[in-house]
């Protein structure tokens, strides 16, 4: 390389990886002590110092400072037992201005010390998850656990975040490239559907699978390694399903046939992840310039995505068939990793994966009918 040219490549490179993500709000909450505090009061109140420590130091959430709601308690004289169950909570959420209350409680089961952590949603006032922690039997030692138990809490918090599915209307479209629109040379007549806004995180994917207990790496990462059955098993066991390749396409280009998610100027990593230059996938939440303008986030780059649809070499569809050949050895993979290149990553572009086999380039997200 001709050296007058090789530091502006390399500082153009660094600009662009040095982008910053940004993510979905955090949430605002408040943690009470709501326990009975039967010969467990000292307990509960090192437990409650650990947990607001751990909490306080997480990106996830802005806790309110304990001054402020022992103020306000005191204010709405609400006692211990007023906020033991889920309508006061909502109640004292309300007059925190918080998104969820956290109701914490130190009971002693035998000879151990037993935390429960109970996520209350404010708005509707209901339970969103319980965490139960063993402290052990030794008051020296119980911070650590309460500090494990803590970070499940923030391990779960996007989980704690009601994200609606994005509608995407129906109508007639043309499926596949419209520079060989003679491969379909029909439209399609597509029903209005939902999908999901993110792809699926690794933290709900385990949370399915009913491994809540240990604590991930990146529990907000997409959900990768999942063979596509496990995938399609994970939408429906939340009502939905995953979308087939003309629901995922028409997403992705929209009525205006896009050439890419966010329209037709040139990628850019500030608009996707792809070619190479991270060497794993960004959180699900991260947002980036290369949305839909419905408010579809990845479906150019960061992770590959399993549609419903099996294999076939070129999309043929004939106005009636929207889900391609009945059966075949491999399922159709849209939107391209931040391991492809350009090529990959429009929103024509194909490919496909064997079913029995999930990868750590390939995620998903899931769709639903309008009805």
């Amino acid at each position: 390389m001709n050296s007058k040219f090789a530091f502006p490549l390399v500082a153009a490179v660094i600009s662009l990886l040095s982008f910053g993500y940004t993510e979905a709000q955090n949430i605002k909450i408040a943690v009470v002590d709501a326990g009975e505090n039967v010969g467990t009061k000292e307990i509960a109140g090192i437990v409650l110092s650990a947990v607001e420590e751990e909490l306080s130091n997480s990106s996830k959430f802005t806790l309110v400072e304990r001054t402020q709601l022992k103020k306000l308690l005191e204010e709405v004289a609400f006692q211990q037992s007023g906020v033991t169950n889920q309508k006061s909570a909502a109640t004292l959420g309300q007059q925190l201005n918080v998104d969820k209350l956290v109701l914490l409680r130190v009971n002693r089961v035998r000879q151990k010390y037993q935390l429960n952590l109970k996520i209350v949603d404010v708005q509707t006032g209901s339970v969103l998850r319980v965490i139960d922690q063993s402290l052990g039997k030794k008051v020296d030692a119980i911070v650590t656990p309460s500090k494990y138990a803590a970070k499940k809490l923030i391990q779960a918090a996007s989980q704690l975040i009601s994200t609606e599915m994005v509608l995407v209307r129906g109508g007639k479209f043309h499926v596949g490239n419209i520079k060989d629109i003679s491969v379909n040379p029909q439209p399609v007549n597509l029903d209005s559907f939902f999908i999901d806004p993110y792809e699926i995180s690794q933290i709900a994917f385990a949370q399915f699978k009913g491994k809540t207990d240990k604590l991930l790496e990146r529990p907000d990462a997409p959900a990768t390694n999942v063979n596509w059955r496990d995938a399609d098993a994970y939408c429906r066991s939340v009502g939905k399903r995953l979308p087939t390749e003309a629901e995922w396409e028409i997403a992705a280009k929209g009525k205006l046939d896009r050439i890419y998610p966010w329209g037709n100027k040139s990628p850019s990593l500030n608009r996707a992840l792809y070619g190479g230059f991270e060497t794993e996938p960004v959180s699900v939440y991260a947002v980036l310039d290369g949305t839909t303008p419905d408010g579809i986030h990845h479906l150019a780059g960061n992770v590959a995505e399993w549609v419903s649809d099996w294999w076939q070499p070129v999309i043929v569809l004939g106005p009636d068939n929207l889900t391609g050949p009945e059966t075949g050895d491999y399922k159709v993979v849209r939107g391209g990793c931040w391991e492809d290149g350009v090529e990959h990553i429009s929103t024509t572009s194909r490919s496909y994966h064997t079913p029995e086999r999930g990868s750590p380039t390939i995620g998903f997200r899931c769709a639903k009918d309008l009805d």
